[in-house]
């Protein structure tokens, strides 16, 4: 029962969302950028640390999200396509005064692998004009992260 009713409140949201455009709540598309810190080893911070890019539409208050990015960023002179990974992801935003809240949902895979791996977390963010800062924290392949990051707004 699970597999088919989250599914379809998820779409019937997502329908909702993109139904009735105006000027206030038109799509908006973005490019951010982060360096997601692990937890679990601080002493080998490039073996433990991630850079993304992400490239997403928001709409009303869901995002929808492809990120990329590479495993680490240690052991560059063997590098192969495996050590990247490409992930769909989608978030529901919140307000906080001035800023946004949201939560996260993620599902991914390392290129040329059989291994997925699912992110959920927490965030916040702060925009001005085009310009946005973030932070959050996120359980990413069994693994926590925060990750400061940047975005843009077209």
């Amino acid at each position: 029962m699970k597999k088919i009713l989250l599914p379809t409140l998820f779409a019937f949201f997502l329908i909702n969302s993109f139904a009735q455009e105006t000027e206030e709540n038109k799509a908006q598309f973005y490019l951010a950028t982060g360096i997601s810190v692990s937890n679990t080893g601080f002493n080998d911070l490039a073996s433990s640390s991630f850079g993304s890019i992400e490239v997403g539409l928001m709409k009303n208050i869901f995002g929808f999200a492809l990120v990329g990015g590479r495993s680490n960023f240690s052991d560059f002179d063997h590098d192969d396509i495996s050590n990247y990974w490409v992930e769909a992801k989608s978030s529901v935003s919140f307000p906080l005064g001035k800023a946004n809240g949201y939560g996260l949902l993620g599902f991914g895979n390392y290129l040329n692998t059989s291994q997925f791996f699912i992110e959920y977390g927490v965030g916040y963010s702060y925009s001005w004009d085009h310009w946005g800062v973030f932070g959050q924290v996120s359980n990413w392949d069994n693994a926590w992260y925060v990750t400061p990051g940047v975005s843009y707004t077209f």
